[in-house]
């Protein structure tokens, strides 16, 4: 019973734990373990210190333990700390999602700068075009060539920009698992 349903219970303790770990005002402690609850994520079924099984979800660094049996949330506290060897895996895990992360950056972006320099030759060489150009609709057609190129090698560069960006996002995202 991994689920938790429309009607959760939420036991005085779990509520005064609320108040007392997380800041929450008594009188609205319970709703919000409950909405905190429809957040969360099922961890697995456990026992607590006193044998008692439970399940355990967790919701942004937030323990709840819901009875077994039903929607009843017996207590909550925070989770800051994790077991070595666990916090050892999961920053290796992050640190290589970062290292794929920027190979994969790194190859879009060389791609992107490819693109980039045909451009360049194209405006190039409707540059050197231009000067040799006698009419005027041959000007106008190699200037609006030379625009389109810009305009192209911009929006290129605001996708490199982009890309630097997620990357730096992931890499930022990996110190939450290096507490």
């Amino acid at each position: 019973m991994n689920v938790i349903g429309e009607n959760i219970e939420v036991t005085d303790h779990a509520a005064d734990e609320a108040t007392k770990d997380f800041g929450v005002e008594r009188h609205k402690a319970k709703r919000w373990i409950a909405d905190k609850l429809r957040k969360a994520t099922f961890i697995a079924l456990s026992c607590g210190v006193n044998g008692e099984p439970g399940r355990i979800f967790a919701y942004r660094r937030m323990s709840i333990v819901v009875s077994p049996d039903e929607d009843k949330v017996i207590t909550v506290y925070e989770q800051n700390h994790a077991d070595e060897k666990m916090r050892e895996k999961i920053q290796r895990i992050a640190l290589r999602e970062v290292r794929a992360k920027e190979r994969e950056a790194k190859r879009q972006i060389a791609e992107i700068e490819r693109q980039k320099a045909d451009l360049m030759v194209e405006a190039a060489q409707a540059n050197r075009k231009l000067l040799d150009a006698r009419t005027k609709a041959a000007k106008a057609k190699l200037q609006a060539v030379i625009a389109e190129a810009d305009d192209k090698i911009t929006k290129l560069n605001e996708m490199i920009f982009e890309i630097k960006q997620d990357a730096a996002r992931v890499a930022k995202s990996a110190v939450a698992f290096f507490v």
